[in-house]
This record gives C-alpha cells, structure tokens and sequence, in this order.
C-alpha cells in the first residue's frame, strides 16, 4: 500500500485532457471534459495501487485482502475531490492504471482546466497517507 512519501512524476498527454472525446472505446457518447492522470504500470506495482478488480483478490506479497482505490485529492488551493485507481492494462489485472474522479469523470479535466495543464506538462503525484494524495504541476 502507498505510504507518506511515495511519489511519482507523469507526463500528461492530450488523451489524458480529453478522455472523454479521445478514448478509443465507443462504448458510450463522447463527454467533453473528462480527464485523468495515468499511473504508470511500476508505479502502481510498487505502491500497491489497486482498481475494483482487487476488492476480490489478495495480495500477491502478502495474501492479505486487497480493496482500497478511493483517494482524497488535494493541490495547493486544498480538497480537489474523491479520486478512484481505476482501470487496468489487461483483463482482470489487480493494478490500476489511472485516477479518475470518484463519480464525477471531469474531476481531472477540471482540475487541469483551472492549473491550466497543457499537453507535454509533468504533475507530481503524491501521497501524504495511505488514504490521501497531493497532485502538482512541476
């Protein structure tokens, strides 16, 4: 589990501001201002960051239940909102892939609309605790 002090840096993408009109599924109508912040792959190895699909597995390290993917997000201005790890690079994989708004997709978008974050910025993520993480523009 991600701990106070672990950190990663990311480079953002266009895909990454626009989730909502650039993904490449057409399960659902395009959303304007959906966004995101991609996790990288070791990243989330590392720090344990899980999607749903761990609420009904163990961890492979320890055995013990796997399940948190719920974050609170902060900036410099305080509270951005609930964050979920979400997402996975293949079928049924434990390790998630991106933090996406908890319930509310343009979260991210927002937050890089008022950060003005442009495509070829870097955010630091973060974790003040297990529970919690600080994003930034750097």
């Amino acid at each position: 589990m991600a701990q106070s002090g672990d950190v990663y840096n990311i480079e953002i993408k266009e895909v990454h501001m626009n989730w909502g009109t650039k993904r490449q599924t057409q399960n659902r109508e395009s959303v304007a201002g959906e966004g995101y912040i991609p996790i990288p792959a070791q990243k989330a190895k590392l720090f344990d960051i899980f999607n749903s699909n761990a609420l009904k597995s163990t961890n492979p390290k320890t055995s013990e239940k796997l399940g948190v993917n719920l974050f609170d997000c902060y900036d410099q201005n305080g509270f951005v909102g609930k964050v979920k790890a979400t997402g996975t690079s293949q079928a049924g994989d434990v390790y998630a892939k991106q933090f996406s708004g908890s319930g509310n997709l343009k979260l991210i978008g927002t937050w890089f609309q008022k950060n003005n974050i442009s495509a070829g910025d870097w955010i630091e993520v973060s974790w003040i605790n297990a529970t919690q993480i600080f994003i930034k523009k750097i």
